[in-house]
């Protein structure tokens, strides 16, 4: 199978319903389910994407967040894991009070905006919250009912099955590999618990940690 760009179901929906009405659309959800590249869909042009990651974006932002994006492109602004920044809700909030109408924003980030947008919110009225999810036989162009799911046959590259063994993750889901799966699997699941869980929890030993995670497949629908 090859790796393709698939529309996912919150594009249009972002368009219409928050940038078209001058309000900040954030893009949460898990870890790589295609948030950043949904993100790069609904721009106009490349160098309007920012990502915290970019050390000249980074320091221009922490100086003035007008200066750091002074020279995009027309259209939507993509900020991604701006969250990073502990300041980032006052520094975006002034950005959208002077240019709510002339600079349509997205941010995109993991479950710490999803955590960050729940604590404290400044920033309430000035966005609309979306969660992506990964890939589901719904995001077809006929999803089928509940009865018809294992006999349906989606007008898109992967199968129900390939979700079941490959998960609706876009990277394992679109390379079809089996083998590529595994590994991306094991390696999401060391980010997890090295980066994602510390953000939260000082978790002391993560040799532990690591090992209830291995022991939770074999536990579904059973006592821990």
């Amino acid at each position: 199978m090859k790796t393709e760009k698939i529309k996912r179901y919150l594009s249009d929906t972002i368009s219409a319903d928050a940038l078209a009405y001058h309000k900040m659309a954030f893009i949460s959800g898990p870890r790589q389910c295609g948030k950043s590249t949904l993100g790069r869909s609904l721009l106009q042009t490349p160098e309007n994407e920012f990502t915290w990651d970019q050390t000249r974006f980074r320091t221009a932002w922490a100086k003035d967040p007008e200066t750091a994006l002074q020279n995009r492109g027309p259209g939507p602004v993509l900020l991604d894991e701006l969250h990073k920044d502990r300041k980032w809700k006052q520094r975006l909030k002034g950005l959208y009070d002077l240019h709510a109408e002339d600079i349509p924003i997205v941010v995109t980030g993991s479950a710490r905006l999803d955590y960050f947008q729940k604590s404290g919110d400044s920033l309430l009225g000035r966005y609309i919250p979306y969660r992506l999810h990964p890939f589901s036989v719904g995001e077809t162009a006929t999803p089928p009912s509940p009865e018809n799911w294992l006999q349906f046959e989606p007008q898109t590259s992967f199968t129900m099955k390939d979700i079941l063994y490959l998960t609706g993750f876009p990277e394992p889901l679109l390379r079809g590999s089996d083998s590529h799966a595994k590994r991306w699997s094991r390696l999401r699941v060391e980010r997890l618990l090295n980066e994602d869980i510390r953000d939260f929890r000082n978790v002391s030993d993560l040799h532990a940690m690591g090992t209830l995670v291995a022991l939770l497949p074999d536990r579904v629908g059973s006592r821990l």
